[in-house]
C-alpha cells in the first residue's frame, strides 16, 4: 500500500520536518525565505513549485473574425500562423496538417495524445474545441510535443469548421502571473514530495483535487523556465497528518502524470547525518519562492511571492533547544513543548528564515559535495 511506501520513507530513513524561528512567539506560523540571495540558474534542479493550473488567454483571428481561446496548462503561450485543418478527433497521427493549424475535437483521448498526433502529422499547433457547452482549460504533459495548443468553446469550434483551409493566427493578450503557493522536492520516477498542508483543506480536513494543482520541475524563473511542467495524478498524505496548528506528520507525496525530463532527483538524509550535523552547530540550506519582507507579530502578510528561486542558510538548532525557547515565551499550558520528534528546527535571526509560499520546499544539508534533503518548511514564527 501506498501509505506503507509514506510510512517507510519517513520513518526508515528519518526524514523530518522543519520550521523557523526567530525567538518571537505566536501560532500565526508563516514560512518564508528571508534575507537570503538568489539562487544560481543551474542550481536545485530537483526543487519543484507547486502551482493552479497556468492560465493564458489570447485570440485566434481567422479573416475579420475573432475567437477567444485559452493556453492549455504545460503548453508554451506563443504566436502562431498558418492554415487551419481538420483533425477529427486526432486519435491518430493527423493527415495532411504538414505546416498547418489542427483543428480537433475534444473526445476520450487524452489533450496530450491529441496534440502529439498533431505534432506527428508535421502540424505546428492545435486548436480543441469543446464537445460541452463553453470554454475550457485543458493540460498537456511534458512528454508532449512542444508546440502550441488551445482551446476554444463548442461553439467557436462549430464556426472554425466553416473557415477550414484559411489562415488563422494567434496571439496572447493576457498572461496570469508565474507564481507558486508551495514548494516541494524531486525524489525521483514521478514523485514529488511536499508538506501535507499544501495539498490539503484544514476546514473541510480533505485532501486537494489533483486536478487543482501543477507542478514545475527544475525552473528556476517560474515565468519563462517551462520545461517540465506537469500535471499532478494522484496525492497521498501521510495518514498520521492530524490538521492541526502546529502540523505533525506534515508531509504529502504528489504523483505525477509523467516523468521530469533531464533534471536529476534530490537524496533523502539519514537520521545519522541529520544528527551529526546538529551537534556540530553545522548549518543547512532552505530554498524556495516565498514573501521575502520581515513582519512584527500580529501584522498582515503583504507583497507577493517570486517567480524566481532564492535560498538562505540557517543553523540547525536541536528539538530540546527549540522547545526551551518556545516554553520560555509560552502562554498557556498547549503552547508548550510544540517540537515533536517527528520536526526538525532550524533558525534563530528573523531576518533569515523562510516564510509564506515557502512550504512544501526542502531543508538540505551537505554530505561530501552533495546536498540531501533532510526537511520540509512546514512552520514557523517570527
Amino acid at each position: 500500500m501506498m501509505h506503507d511506501w509514506l510510512n517507510a520513507l519517513i520513518k526508515g530513513i528519518g526524514l523530518t520536518l522543519f520550521f523557523s524561528t526567530s525567538l518571537a512567539y505566536s501560532y500565526e506560523f508563516q514560512p518564508r525565505i528571508v534575507g537570503g540571495v538568489e539562487s544560481s540558474v543551474q542550481d536545485w534542479q530537483f526543487m519543484a513549485a507547486l502551482m493552479p493550473p497556468s492560465e493564458s488567454a489570447g485570440e485566434l483571428t481567422v479573416g475579420f473574425d475573432q475567437f477567444d481561446a485559452i493556453v492549455m496548462s504545460g503548453s508554451p503561450a506563443r504566436r502562431f500562423v498558418g492554415n487551419l485543418a481538420n483533425c477529427d478527433l486526432a486519435q491518430s497521427t493527423c493527415p495532411d496538417v504538414d505546416g498547418k493549424v489542427c483543428l480537433i475535437t475534444r473526445g476520450d483521448n487524452t489533450f496530450a495524445e491529441k496534440v502529439s498526433n498533431c505534432a506527428a502529422g508535421g502540424g505546428i499547433a492545435a486548436i480543441i474545441f469543446n464537445n460541452t457547452f463553453g470554454l475550457f482549460q485543458g493540460i498537456v504533459d511534458a512528454d508532449t510535443p512542444r508546440i502550441p495548443a488551445v482551446s476554444i468553446s463548442d461553439t467557436d469550434g462549430s464556426a472554425l469548421l466553416d473557415l477550414l483551409g484559411q489562415e488563422v493566427s494567434f496571439e496572447v493578450t493576457s498572461r496570469r502571473a508565474s507564481r507558486s503557493f508551495c514548494g516541494g522536492s524531486y525524489i525521483g520516477g514521478k514523485w514529488i514530495l511536499t508538506a501535507a498542508h499544501c495539498v490539503t483543506d484544514a476546514e473541510l480536513k480533505e485532501i486537494s483535487d489533483p486536478a487543482t494543482i501543477e507542478v514545475n520541475i527544475g525552473g528556476h524563473d517560474l515565468a519563462t523556465d517551462l520545461d517540465n511542467v506537469i500535471a499532478v495524478k494522484r496525492i497521498e498524505v501521510h495518514q498520521d497528518y492530524n490538521f492541526k496548528v502546529p502540523p505533525i506528520n506534515d508531509l504529502a507525496l504528489l504523483e505525477l502524470e509523467s516523468e521530469p525530463k533531464g533534471v536529476a532527483s534530490v537524496a533523502l538524509a539519514s537520521r545519522a547525518l541529520l544528527n551529526l550535523q546538529i551537534s556540530e552547530g553545522r548549518n543547512a540550506t532552505a530554498i524556495g519562492r516565498g514573501l521575502q519582507d520581515i513582519f512584527e507579530l500580529g501584522e498582515t502578510l503583504r507583497g507577493s511571492t517570486t517567480s524566481r528561486l532564492f535560498e538562505v542558510e540557517l543553523p540547525l538548532v536541536s528539538n530540546e533547544v527549540c522547545n526551551a525557547e518556545f516554553n520560555a515565551l509560552a502562554t498557556k499550558a498547549e503552547e508548550r513543548n510544540p517540537v515533536t520528534p517527528e520536526m526538525m528546527c532550524a533558525g534563530g535571526d528573523r531576518n533569515f528564515g523562510t516564510c509564506a509560499g515557502d512550504s512544501g520546499g526542502p531543508l538540505l544539508l551537505l554530505d561530501n559535495d552533495e546536498y540531501k534533503i533532510a526537511g520540509l518548511t512546514s512552520w514557523g514564527i517570527g
